[in-house]
């Protein structure tokens, strides 16, 4: 794992979201905690497409990474939030994952809204206690009964 981690953080591989956040850091961080691996596929930002352009070009990158994380951080569930806006989105990676033949890891699917928030922190345990209770990933915004 630290050699992951070290390879990684050489590489200067970042996230693809706004913030470019380190991904050898989130990996390492997930490690020391018990990891849970969520891809969000659910964009939020206006008028931006490229998670689904890759998602529809590419799915199996996408669930490669996600896989070469989980084995890195010894998860043995894969959580993959859908776009519910998108369900060619949705479509693709449902094919891509009937393709696959991972052993060892557990392919989780959740249909967000479309306000579902992709950088929101709180993403994996939403997607975990989803999977607990045997419902849908709702984003916290639309369980809120204060919104118009």
């Amino acid at each position: 794992m630290a050699d992951a981690v070290a390879e990684l953080e050489a590489s200067g591989l970042r996230g693809r979201g706004g913030a470019g956040f380190p991904f050898s850091r989130k990996l390492a961080t997930a490690a020391r905690r018990g990891a849970t691996v969520v891809v969000t596929l659910s964009e939020g930002e206006p008028a931006s497409l490229k998670d689904a352009v890759l998602a529809l070009t590419r799915p199996h990158l996408i669930l490669d990474g996600a896989a070469a994380s989980a084995l890195t951080v010894g998860a043995k569930q894969v959580h993959v939030v859908l776009p519910g806006e998108h369900p060619q989105v949705a479509d693709a990676i449902r094919r891509a994952l009937a393709e696959r033949r991972d052993r060892g890891i557990a392919w989780r699917t959740h249909v967000a809204g479309s306000r579902w928030g992709p950088g929101d922190e709180r993403a994996a345990a939403a997607c975990r206690l989803a999977t607990l209770r045997r419902t849908r990933a709702v984003p916290r915004t639309a369980a809120r009964t204060d919104l118009p």
